[in-house]
């Protein structure tokens, strides 16, 4: 309900919600792919190092298998000789798979073989990917190293690895120790980049399409409401021949200027006079019968123009129904009130009235009060403007009397 009030009062309101929503959800929208397309991305890039990782370590154990887990090498321990050999064939072997580290654990939890030769025969108790694999579970993760020693023993910084953890399996599919490997996925990261740069200009050039669209479609919709807004809004306030306020807009008018009358008194302010003037065409029903209603249209509505070019710019004045009228005169008194209306019936009565190129004699009744009291009800006000009227006309029509 609130929305539709709203409409009513700013049919612009479709408008400025759609901009507000559709700037917000586009910026959801973008921002959710940005992170969907970064994470599949990188997902994309821990499955391919993963299955390097696995497919180079598969291959390390089938070549090195008798001397990385031969139980009297890891009961005997190796000698110096042996791990600088056997260090020395390892590297020759990845450093072409950008593979920066590798570790090789027993059973045991403990390091049989590292390039990182100080860590060999440390037992990593507490390393949760470790656990896992040891269990037979695959595990990965991407890290980013600001500083890594390669296996040529070179530093490398600022580099996105992939850390995997993967069970090492004998010939008869025991599980006899696990290996960890870093592959340096840092050539990707620019890919990545480019993944999600090209999804976020992509999905943000669609909705923007989708938005303007919307947005010409809503506008539209929004100049339709208004322009039945504001013909309801005549139709409810204006009387459609003459477009003068109708009955209901001087009530309305009428009350407002009472309730400032009322906040002037309680501010201790002089009081003010709301005058009120009824006038009621004389023999305007013969006017009718002998050149048609046409012409007793016309009539009321050159007499409209008149009261508008008689009145101050504040004034109010509206067609009460057929041919009387009512004018309201806020902040006067009733001597003013009286020659108002006086000034009024002789612009009626002495310029005569052409209608289809035939001229019409008019003239109008008058009554006239002024209400001193705000407190008084707008019933009462009106009848007494009425009694005025209509004691003009009892006393031979084209005049002006008042209460």
């Amino acid at each position: 309900m609130k929305n539709i009030h709203k409409i009513e009062k700013n049919p612009n309101f479709l408008e400025h919600l759609l901009i507000i929503v559709g700037s917000i959800s586009m910026i959801v929208v973008v921002a959710l792919t940005a992170i969907t397309t970064y994470n599949s991305a990188r997902e994309d890039v821990l499955n391919i190092a993963e299955d390097d990782a696995v497919r180079m370590g598969e291959i390390i154990v089938k070549h090195y298998q008798y001397d990385l887990f031969n139980k009297n090498k890891l009961n005997e321990g190796w000698s110096s000789l042996e791990i600088d050999m056997f260090d020395r064939h390892v590297k020759d072997f990845l450093s072409p798979f950008e593979i920066h580290k590798i570790k090789v654990f027993n059973p045991n939890s403990e390091i049989v073989y590292s390039n990182e030769r100080d860590i060999i025969g440390v037992k990593d108790k507490n390393n949760k990917s470790l656990i896992k694999s040891l269990k037979g579970k695959i595990n990965s993760h991407l890290v980013l190293e600001d500083e890594i020693v390669d296996l040529s023993e070179e530093k490398q910084m600022d580099v996105d690895v992939v850390e995997t953890y993967f069970p090492v399996y004998n010939d008869e599919d025991e599980i006899v120790g696990a290996m960890e490997l870093y592959v340096d996925v840092t050539i990707y990261r620019d890919e990545i980049i480019h993944r999600v740069t090209t999804s976020t200009i992509s999905i943000s050039a669609i909705l923007i399409i989708v938005f303007a669209i919307s947005y010409f479609i809503v506008r539209m919709g929004s100049k339709e409401v208004k322009t039945l807004l504001d013909k309801l809004y005549n139709m409810a306030v204006y009387d459609t021949l003459t477009g003068m306020y109708n009955r209901g807009a001087v009530i309305e008018r009428a009350n407002k200027e009472l309730s400032i009358m009322k906040r002037r008194i309680i501010n201790g302010e002089p009081p003010k006079c709301l005058g009120v003037i009824m006038l009621d065409i004389d023999h305007f029903k013969k006017i009718n019968d002998t050149y048609g209603h046409q012409a007793g249209d016309q009539v009321l509505c050159e007499l409209s123009d008149r009261i508008r070019q008689s009145l101050r710019e504040y004034d109010i004045y509206g067609r009460w129904g057929g041919e009387e009228f009512v004018i309201l005169l806020p902040e006067t008194d009733h001597e003013n009130s009286i020659a108002a209306a006086e000034r009024l019936r002789k612009i009626i009565m002495e310029e005569p009235f052409s209608i289809n190129g035939t001229n019409l004699n008019v003239t109008a009744s008058f009554g006239v009060t002024c209400c001193y009291d705000p407190y008084e009800s707008l019933d009462a006000i009106i009848i007494k403007a009425d009694e005025a009227m209509y004691e003009a006309k009892e006393s031979g029509r084209n005049s002006v009397k008042s209460i």
